[in-house]
């Protein structure tokens, strides 16, 4: 299982859990998220599914932190204006 870290914090994250926490959730609404990645067939800002899986605020999840996990996790990442 891979294991992350975020603020000295360590999480064990998979695929299935971003896939089941992202279930009955709804995209955010922001209009200047550049960043997005698909999961069950919806388009979220990329840090959405990170604090959905974790319970940290958006405060506490850096961009990167959620770039270099939903990578590593095996997402497309993709950039949409």
């Amino acid at each position: 299982m891979p294991k992350f870290i975020i603020k000295s914090q360590e999480f064990d994250i998979t695929m299935n859990d971003i896939e089941e926490n992202m279930r009955n959730i709804e995209p955010q609404k922001r209009p200047r998220n550049m960043y997005m990645v698909k999961i069950n067939g919806k388009f979220f800002p990329l840090k959405q599914p990170i604090i959905a899986a974790t319970g940290l605020s958006m405060m506490e999840v850096t961009m990167l932190d959620a770039y270099l996990i939903m990578e590593k996790l095996g997402y497309c990442i993709q950039f949409q204006r």
